[in-house]
């Protein structure tokens, strides 16, 4: 598979910068990180049952947050769109793109730029639906896998973000989504990383 890019920490004046600690990318020989393990105790269970399933199917898991070659960020995203595409047939919905057919190929960048239709109940599979949403958690998790990314610590930072939107200001939109307040803080995912590639770092 050739060099690895990874996360680099440098440091710098947090008066300057919003951020202390910002990420910078570099190549890194795999071989740099041979024998090394991900930490377990940053991943949930699902996350080490995905992790054994990549290894079985020989699929790479760096141990460090790194940007994989192009081959293995197509599949992930293939993977992702064809669990999510099943899903949402399970769902009873059809998906539709707005772009002429005599304009070809169209990169699809905006949910915006999509249809969506209720095809009736009776198009709706509640099995296919748990297991659609089943196979979504594994095919992302994985990609956090293949992108050597432990999932716990970001999963607790946004499941603590989200729950921080419905602070005063928040409401409800009329398509059903809830829009945060004014004065909600993103998670701190580059930080989060960055941590993460801290530990990649120290002595075994």
């Amino acid at each position: 598979m050739g060099d690895r890019i990874r996360l680099d920490i440098r440091t710098y004046d947090p008066d300057l910068i919003p951020s202390a600690a910002r990420l910078v990318w570099h190549p890194l020989a795999r071989s740099s990180w041979k024998g090394r393990t991900m930490q377990k105790s940053q991943m949930t269970p699902h996350q080490q049952r995905v992790a054994e399933f990549m290894a079985k199917a020989g699929q790479d898991v760096p141990t460090a947050p790194t940007v994989p070659a192009a081959e293995t960020r197509i599949l992930r995203a293939k993977l992702i769109l064809e669990e999510a595409f099943e899903t949402i047939r399970a769902l009873g919905v059809c998906v539709w793109h707005r772009a002429a057919p005599e304009h070809g190929w169209a990169n699809v960048t905006h949910i915006g730029e999509l249809n969506f239709t209720d095809l009736g109940v009776e198009q709706v599979d509640i099995v296919d639906v748990v297991d659609g949403c089943a196979d979504v958690s594994v095919v992302t998790n994985g990609t956090l896998l293949a992108f050597g990314v432990a999932d716990k610590p970001i999963l607790e930072a946004v499941d603590a973000s989200n729950l921080a939107k419905f602070g005063p200001g928040g409401y409800r939109r009329e398509d059903g989504k809830w829009v945060k307040s004014k004065d909600w803080v993103p998670p701190d995912i580059a930080g989060l990383l960055a941590d993460q590639c801290t530990a990649a770092e120290e002595p075994a």
